[in-house]
């Protein structure tokens, strides 16, 4: 079969008129996945971008920092002063968990001055229970699931499991 798909002459006739209603009231032709001949970039083998090259950044970091850097100056902006450690917690608390961190856990980070402090807290949060809840409730609002299976869906977060339903 040569690792292609065949249609039968009904399912080709069905497919034929589908695209023909849809292709004259134009609901194929003006918006971003409308069907061209143009292939489409999903489908395209990944390449290697160079990062454009930048003058070093107080902030910049890594090679993504390179692209953010690039985009911003091409936006004509200037970045921001890099945010103090105890605020960045409090992003990082908030952002992954929903929480506040606690004083306690502030003040440990804020004192550490360990080169992988951060990594850590990262590391910390994301094998959090709370990271799971917190990243189901999106899965959850979306299907408007019932509570019971929430617990399933809760605890797949969890333990970095698949569910299926």
């Amino acid at each position: 079969m040569n690792g292609q798909i065949t249609m039968s002459p009904p399912e080709h006739g069905l497919i034929r008129r589908f695209s023909l209603i849809w292709g004259f009231l134009g609901l194929f032709t003006d918006h971003p996945g409308a069907v061209s001949s143009e292939p489409q970039w999903a489908y395209a083998a990944p390449r290697q971008v160079p990062p454009p090259r930048f003058e070093q950044d107080v902030w910049s970091d890594g090679v993504i920092d390179a692209f953010v850097s690039d985009r911003v100056r091409q936006a004509e902006a200037t970045s921001s002063d890099p945010a103090v450690r105890i605020r960045l917690m409090r992003r990082l608390h908030i952002d992954l968990l929903g929480l506040p961190p606690g004083w306690v856990q502030v003040q440990a980070f804020s004192d550490s001055r360990a080169p992988d402090a951060w990594e850590r807290v990262v590391e910390r949060l994301l094998a959090s229970p709370h990271y799971g809840e917190r990243m189901a409730i999106h899965w959850l609002d979306l299907c408007g699931m019932p509570i019971r299976p929430a617990t399933t869906v809760i605890r797949s977060f969890r333990s970095d499991h698949i569910v299926t339903m």
